[in-house]
């Protein structure tokens, strides 16, 4: 039964595809839709630009304090890391307000740290067999 129902679900889920793509071609073709192509550091707003939270080199100093930390079983909180960034050095606001950037810097922190280790092939959790855990 469990491979006639993956293989029910699998030939459902692609005819859902093919008839949104049809869906949405159509649609584009007929100017009811329209796809722009937007760079990657822009949100497309006038004034509003996204730019990296740090430089490479930065970010790969993190990268390495992370994965050489979580294989002796000790990683570095993500707040930690986003503690060094210059946002939270130059913020002025309140301290929920920090508390909030904080935690925003720390996912993005997550985020470019875990993309260098998997670029690089390294493992991005604690080694669960070093003798310290």
């Amino acid at each position: 039964m469990g491979r006639g129902a993956d293989k029910a679900w699998k030939a459902y889920r692609s005819s859902v595809v093919t008839e949104l793509s049809e869906s949405r071609r159509q649609l584009i073709q007929s100017g009811n839709l329209r796809e722009f192509d937007r760079p990657r550091r822009t949100t497309g707003i006038q004034g509003q630009a996204k730019s990296p939270i740090v430089d490479e080199k930065t970010v790969y100093s993190w990268s390495v304090l992370y994965f050489f930390s979580a294989q002796l079983g000790k990683p570095f909180a993500w707040v930690e890391l986003a503690n060094e960034t210059p946002q939270i050095y130059n913020f002025k606001g309140s301290t929920p307000e920090r508390a909030k950037l904080r935690r925003k810097l720390a996912e993005q922190v997550r985020t470019n740290v875990i993309k260098v280790l998997r670029a690089l092939k390294l493992p991005e959790y604690v080694n669960p067999g070093y003798p310290g855990n």
